[in-house]
């Protein structure tokens, strides 16, 4: 029986204004800032509160990509793969959906934060500590990057 694996995006997106004072959009995970490109953005954001399969990536990237008018300029799946290495996103497998799905979620750790409603869940791993100074919810993976 095949694999099934399913990927969903990690950490928190924010603004920050570099040193030319351009705004840069920066995806924060565990505290430390990860700068991305916009195609990586987009990938980040199609997965962004959502769970997906490999060959649905692809459908959800272009969708996003062309309400934004962007041009794409390398494969999604080369940006899939470069989020993944970077910790960016995070994946579950196993024999059926469920079990993948299990392994997904099962990575992942959940701390209640002073924030309010949706708010209220920071994910964490390891002995990280959470940031209560922002509201927001942040997910990071108990897992190391995938390494390719």
């Amino acid at each position: 029986m095949e694999q099934k694996t399913l990927y969903t995006a990690i950490g928190r997106l924010e603004r920050e204004t570099n040193g030319c004072g351009r705004s840069c959009p920066v995806i924060r995970l565990g505290g430390q800032p990860y700068m991305v490109d916009m195609q990586e953005l987009v990938v980040w954001t199609a997965l962004n509160w959502r769970i997906s399969k490999w060959e649905d990536i692809s459908f959800q990237c272009d969708k996003l990509a062309s309400s934004m008018g962007g041009a794409v300029s390398r494969p999604w799946d080369d940006c899939v793969n470069r989020l993944l290495t970077r910790g960016l996103l995070v994946s579950g497998c196993g024999e059926t959906e469920y079990d993948a799905l299990y392994d997904l979620l099962s990575s992942l750790g959940i701390i209640p934060t002073s924030c309010s409603g949706a708010r209220r869940i920071v994910y964490k791993a390891g002995n990280q500590s959470p940031d209560f100074g922002q509201a927001g919810a942040e997910a990071v993976s108990q897992r190391p990057p995938d390494r390719l």
